[in-house]
């Protein structure tokens, strides 16, 4: 059992000043980076961190304790630079920042799981190729018993990882489908019983002209929690 493996030069880099409190408003989830090295995180639960930490999605967090999804914060941290962080630049400070503050012990494991392939229906694809003219953008919004997802300027590849986070499953994109496209797409939420609105995988077929396959066994990479603690108000 380590607290960070492989700790060095690599993952040594820390934020320089980190602000974390319990988040009293509740309002919508917002996170991201700006100029100066500055992240900024509001109402996120502890689950929310350590996938934006380590680069996985939810089902890739074993033994996670039970607050993790439940206890939200706001934070405020900056690193020394002048620069926005990259995200692979903002991983090892989130690592850094939850083995200090939040007290996380953890290993790795590979552990097999049924995963999906993005492939192109009988009748091919219901979207078109970007005809540029603006920059890349994706967004995934949920309310009203409604989900959608759009995208621009985007590769399959994109809409394959984000697919994931929604199926809980790891996406390849099998599609064959290259460069840039725009697309939009809406579906009922599983929690969602809708008349208007199919589940995901048939919203796929029906909207975009695309089709998730099982594949029985895939290994993916488990970040295995050990012990971990709430942080402390500052």
């Amino acid at each position: 059992m380590v607290a960070v493996p492989g700790v060095g030069a690599q993952t040594a880099k820390t934020f320089d000043v980190i602000s974390i409190k319990p988040d009293k408003d509740g309002h919508g989830l917002d996170a991201g980076t700006q100029p100066g090295g500055r992240y900024t995180a509001r109402n996120v639960p502890v689950q929310f961190l350590v996938t934006e930490a380590f680069g996985i999605k939810d089902f890739q967090i074993a033994r996670a304790p039970k607050w993790l999804n439940d206890e939200r914060y706001d934070i405020v941290a900056k690193a020394a630079t002048p620069n926005e962080l990259s995200p692979e630049q903002l991983r090892p400070l989130l690592q850094a920042m939850l083995v200090d503050r939040f007290k996380l012990k953890f290993h790795r494991e590979m552990k097999e799981f049924p995963t999906y392939s993005l492939v192109v229906g009988k009748n091919g694809p219901k979207f078109h190729q970007s005809l540029g003219g603006h920059a890349p953008n994706f967004s995934v919004s949920s309310n009203n018993g409604r989900a959608s997802m759009t995208g621009q300027s985007m590769p399959m590849s994109a809409l394959a990882q984000n697919l994931a986070g929604m199926v809980g499953r790891t996406v390849a994109d099998n599609t064959g489908l290259k460069g840039d496209f725009d697309f939009k797409f809406a579906w009922a939420p599983e929690e969602v019983v809708s008349d208007e609105l199919p589940g995901i995988f048939t919203a796929l077929q029906e909207q975009l002209g695309l089709k998730l396959d099982i594949v029985k066994k895939g290994a993916v990479e488990v970040i295995v929690i050990e012990s971990m603690e709430k942080a402390s108000a500052n």
